[in-house]
């Protein structure tokens, strides 16, 4: 299971373990991001480490460049890379 934002994660552990869900035994999960919260979580939480600067940085130039050039409103993709943080 995968959660989208950390808020989310925090509340299904919870949740998981209220059901008597043993994590990693019966459900494996996994958010984005490191969070502090996660450090007083019962079970360590994976989590998909992105290139926020990066990530950033690039939002701001395609930006910037589709003011510049208001018919260039064509779609594009870039892959930047991530990492998958395992901390058992």
């Amino acid at each position: 299971m995968v959660f989208a934002t950390n808020t989310i994660a925090v509340i299904g552990v919870k949740q998981i373990h209220q059901l008597n869900i043993r994590i990693p035994d019966d459900i494996r999960i996994a958010t984005f991001d490191k969070n502090d919260a996660f450090n007083f979580m019962p079970v360590p939480v994976p989590y998909i480490q992105q290139p926020i600067s990066e990530m950033s940085r690039k939002a701001v130039q395609l930006l910037l460049a589709q003011i510049e050039d208001k018919k260039n409103r064509e779609l594009q993709v870039f892959e930047l890379p991530a990492k998958l943080v395992n901390p058992l």
